[in-house]
């Protein structure tokens, strides 16, 4: 991730160096199929051999690395 800086408190300030990465953030609006979803992105997701983290059934990120112009290979995705 990136190289942020922090006051005392460890409130963030800003950031110090980035790491060249996006965040594709995926939510659920419909709560009667997040379960079922769930199940088909946790699949995807897991096949693209990306690093993800889940808030829960209805809320994921997906980090997506950058080439060196800063742009996303979209081809992960597939």
């Amino acid at each position: 991730g990136d190289t942020v800086r922090t006051d005392d408190e460890f409130t963030f300030q800003d950031v110090v160096l980035k790491a060249g990465h996006k965040t594709l953030r995926i939510a659920v609006a419909n709560r009667s199929k997040q379960d079922h979803l769930h199940e088909i992105l946790h699949g995807w997701v897991e096949s693209t051999g990306l690093l993800y983290e889940w808030y829960s059934s209805g809320f994921l990120a997906v980090d997506l690395p950058v080439d060196s112009q800063g742009k996303v290979n979209m081809s992960v995705l597939d």
